[in-house]
């Protein structure tokens, strides 16, 4: 029984033993827990603190890239401090010159001034001129196209002047060769009733028909119309080189009728010296005849000269209204 009685004893102890035990485990394990929880903290501090190092480090570069760059800027604030303390000087020996040379820009003020004048004036007449040469050169055109009409007025007159001088000289061909016909055939007619003097008149009446023989010279028959193809027109030069159109219309048509005048007048001065060569010729061509042919020849002429001046209006007066 005592022994039972200890074994029941010691398992009491052995079990407070054990259950002390156990609570210390359990203590030690929330120690190992605690101490877990601040072995982790302590390596967390400790990896920020390596964190705040490194920014450390990295703060201290910074500082002195700032710091260096601080002095250089204070260098070259220094310099600049140099230089303005050299420009200021500079601003004020220009403000004292400026001061002394203030009555010279006084002065030239008013040549300045003048020459700014006589430049507007200048443009304000370049731009009168740029008009005016506008306006002459509209004046130009028109004129040339008005001397493209009187030149176009011109041909078409010189043209219908040519034509009627044309005609005239057709028709004077034709009366040569109908009084050369007759005569030919009334000198055949009556050449066995003629002496052999009256040759010598025949002769000469021929030549005088034909503008031919010293006779037609002494006459001056010759200068009324030495081709019937071709005019007697005198040219006349002006003392400036200048012929206007109408100028030179005009001028052919005084020509034409003085040329038509001329031939009037030689035929009347010369009716009586025909009329004494013609009498001794035979009856079919006496001089009455032949005075009377030549009278209706100039009545002729007249007309038609007459009628070709009337047809062309003078033009001597006449302006060229040109703008």
């Amino acid at each position: 029984s005592l022994s039972a009685e200890y074994n029941v004893k010691e398992n009491r102890r052995l079990k407070s033993v054990v259950e002390r035990q156990g609570e210390l485990l359990t203590v030690s394990e929330k120690e190992i827990e605690n101490l877990k929880a601040q072995l982790l903290l302590r390596e967390a501090e400790a990896a920020e603190a390596i964190r705040l190092c490194v920014e450390a480090s990295n703060f201290e570069a910074v500082e002195k890239s700032f710091r260096d760059e601080t002095n250089s800027l204070r260098e070259r604030n220094a310099i600049l401090e140099k230089e303005q303390n050299a420009l200021d000087v500079k601003v004020t020996e220009l403000e004292t010159s400026s001061a002394g040379k203030e009555p010279e820009r006084t002065g030239l003020n008013a040549p300045i001034t003048s020459v700014k004048s006589r430049n507007d004036s200048l443009v304000d007449r370049v731009h009168e001129l740029e008009i005016s040469s506008s306006r002459l050169q509209e004046k130009v055109i028109v004129y040339q196209n008005c001397m493209e009409q009187l030149e176009k007025f011109q041909d078409d007159q010189m043209k219908v002047v040519n034509d009627k001088f044309d005609k005239l000289a057709a028709i004077g061909k034709a009366i040569e060769k109908g009084m050369h016909d007759g005569l030919s055939a009334g000198i055949t007619l009556g050449k066995e009733d003629m002496a052999l003097t009256d040759d010598a008149s025949i002769v000469t009446v021929l030549d005088i028909l034909r503008l031919e023989g010293p006779l037609v010279d002494k006459l001056g028959l010759d200068e009324l119309q030495p081709n019937v193809n071709q005019l007697m027109v005198p040219v006349h030069h002006l003392s400036d080189k200048v012929v206007i159109g109408a100028t030179a219309l005009s001028l052919s048509l005084d020509v034409f009728s003085i040329r038509v005048r001329k031939i009037k007048e030689n035929i009347a001065n010369h009716i009586s010296a025909l009329r004494d060569i013609f009498v001794p010729l035979a009856d079919p061509f006496s001089a009455v005849a032949l005075i009377d042919d030549y009278e209706v020849i100039g009545v002729d002429d007249q007309e038609v000269a007459d009628g070709d001046s009337a047809s062309f209006p003078n033009v001597d007066d006449t302006e060229l209204n040109i703008p």
